[in-house]
């Protein structure tokens, strides 16, 4: 055993903390009879931690719950209209049973129109209406199935917020959600810069998509012809253009007349004809206009984000989704960035303010080989059941599945391959 100068030096060396003594001590403290005083406990500084630690790791941790109400009516929902699905599409109820599958949160959901509710798993197609989120780019119309646990919760009701400083955001009825360890929140990140959170009201399907009205612009659109301006002044300034080149149209109409007289006054030579061709250019390119006005943009650039104010709050976007409508406002520029179904109005510096050429870069040349080209017609999964029909022209595939009767191509988010009749499939190499 320690002595007692031994004890007192190891409680200093503790940081003067008191000891916990061990279950045993702790048990003979509480006796009824009188007992001898228990042996100063053995306590060292890593035996501290080390319970410190323990009581750590059987601590609670705390995760977000959507309340039972929501739970219950979502369990419940006969599910109708359109839907979002973020997982696998699967060619048969079966299959789509057999996956315990959650959303996926790095896939961007696909709007999908339903077919039937058949409980855990929902038949849907791939046509679908008018919707904010994009649908099946594919061109294939395939009837298939999903497990339940993959629709993507929308909200129930639109959310529309104006602020003083014309800022403004518009969420659409059916935006997704998100369900977290910490809460709930959007699915486009975009919308959680905004002071809407998502409200915990919430159902799978959507029977019309409506979008929510965004307020009214301030003012006209602006063009970036050089400085911003609006398209009534930029108008006005094409039309002055427009007379000036009428002007010089007429003075090269005179030289044109003046040409044709000398070519019948005297013998038709190479100089006269020149003379005429370069009369009839001048006429050409004094008529050339634009045909479409070059609106303002306002886009991020790979050197950095576009930062902006909502509300009065910092806003910034990082993504390529830039816009086309630019406003002039009391103290710079209000300018409406697309986000999914929402439209947000923020403010931003006129730094950010110009016109984007469209102008895109070519495509780079790919090496030939050998290329599969399906024709539009019915198409199966690889057991010969039919899965629907293709409807594409364009579509080359380079790498298939040659099968006895099949020529079977993978399709982005289809769980199994769809084939085409080898009648229908056209081989270039």
């Amino acid at each position: 055993m320690r002595t007692a100068p031994l004890l007192l030096l190891a409680a200093c060396s503790a940081g003067a903390r008191a000891p916990l003594a061990p279950v045993a001590d702790r048990e003979a403290a509480v006796t009824l009879v009188p007992a001898p005083a228990p042996a100063a406990p053995q306590v060292t500084q890593h035996t501290y931690e080390a319970a410190e630690d323990a009581a750590a790791a059987t601590r609670p941790i705390r995760t977000y719950a959507l309340p039972p109400s929501t739970v219950s009516a979502l369990a419940r929902e006969r599910v109708r209209g359109q839907v979002l699905v973020a997982g696998p599409l699967f060619p048969t109820q079966k299959a789509a049973a057999g996956l315990v599958s959650t959303i996926d949160d790095a896939q961007q959901p696909v709007a999908l129109r339903v077919v039937a509710d058949k409980g855990k798993v929902i038949q849907v197609t791939t046509t679908a209406a008018a919707d904010c989120v994009g649908g099946f780019a594919q061109s294939y119309e395939l009837t298939v199935f999903v497990p339940r646990s993959t629709l993507v919760p929308r909200t129930t009701a639109p959310l529309v917020k104006n602020f003083d400083d014309g800022t403004a955001y518009a969420i659409d009825r059916g935006a997704p959600v998100r369900v977290t360890t910490a809460g709930l929140s959007w699915f486009d990140t975009m919308l959680d810069q905004t002071s809407a959170a998502p409200p915990e009201r919430l159902a799978y399907g959507l029977g019309k998509y409506v979008p929510a009205a965004v307020p009214a612009a301030p003012g006209e659109r602006l063009v970036c012809d050089g400085a911003p301006m609006t398209k009534t002044e930029w108008s006005a300034a094409k039309q002055v253009e427009a007379e000036r080149a009428a002007a010089k149209t007429n003075a090269v109409s005179r030289r044109i007349a003046n040409a044709r007289v000398q070519s019948k006054a005297a013998a038709k030579t190479d100089a006269v004809g020149a003379l005429v061709d370069l009369a009839l250019q001048d006429t050409m390119e004094a008529k050339a206009d634009e045909a479409n006005a070059p609106y303002c943009t306002v886009a991020p650039s790979t050197a950095k984000p576009v930062a902006g104010k909502l509300g009065g709050a910092a806003y910034v976007w990082t993504d390529a989704r830039g816009n086309d409508r630019v406003y002039r406002a009391e103290q710079g520029y209000l300018a409406d960035v697309g986000a999914t179904c929402a439209r947000v109005r923020v403010a931003v510096e006129p730094g950010v303010v110009r016109h984007i050429d469209g102008a895109q870069a070519s495509s780079p040349r790919v090496a030939r080989q050998k290329v599969w080209v399906p024709k539009a017609g019915p198409v199966f999964w690889p057991d010969g059941t039919k899965a629907g029909k293709y409807t594409g022209k364009t579509e080359r595939f380079t790498r298939v599945t040659d099968r006895e009767n099949f020529i079977c191509v993978d399709v982005r988010g289809v769980a199994e391959e769809v084939c085409h009749r080898k009648g229908d499939v056209v081989v270039e190499k």
